[in-house]
């Protein structure tokens, strides 16, 4: 069994913070742009952690963690997004366009609250994912091409995202929820 619990820890590699960020902290906008294997976090702030406006861009084996209100991540072209952990006190994911996104947790840090996927525009491609702790799972229409997704409701939110989907993960499914010291292993 692994002993490096899973979660944002400087620790484990490549990290970054911001504090008190005002605007968006990490534009990923550059053609053919990637980003892999490394940790952010970021500490206030009413704007998204991230925001990927590059069609051809790649993220991969990622941890976020945000304590701002905003969405953790916000997607507004056909990016590639795969295996990626956001801890978010707000909202996570939403997405303005057609991209895909497969392997992804997004959980809700502290109290229920927010919306875990949200579809705002085109059609996201939504496999693997699971969202955690979040008043709303998945909100919107993903791609019919969405699978194999899973919440801790007792049945799915919006439409397409529940195909093959398992419902009713509880905090039993994991080392530990709590946060500060959570551990999604």
């Amino acid at each position: 069994k692994l002993t490096n619990a899973l979660r944002y820890n400087t620790a484990n590699g490549a990290s970054f913070t911001n504090s008190n960020y005002g605007g968006t902290c990490v534009v990923v906008s550059g053609a053919y742009a990637r980003l892999e294997g490394w940790q952010w976090s970021g500490t206030g702030g009413s704007s998204a952690g991230f925001w990927v406006s590059s069609a051809t861009a790649s993220l991969k084996n990622l941890i976020l963690k945000s304590s701002g209100s905003a969405f953790m991540l916000t997607v507004t072209a056909d990016a590639l997004l795969e295996n990626i952990l956001l801890l978010a006190a707000g909202n996570g994911v939403t997405f303005d366009v057609t991209a895909t996104m497969t392997g992804a947790t997004v959980v809700r840090t502290g109290s229920t609250g927010g919306t875990g996927i949200r579809r705002y525009g085109g059609s996201p491609i939504v496999k693997n994912c699971a969202c955690i702790g979040f008043s709303t799972d998945y909100s919107g229409t993903a791609s019919a091409s969405s699978s194999n997704n899973a919440t801790d409701k007792g049945s799915f939110g919006g439409t397409n995202f529940g195909g093959s989907g398992q419902v009713s993960l509880s905090s039993a499914d994991f080392e530990n929820l709590s946060s500060g010291t959570e551990d999604l292993r």
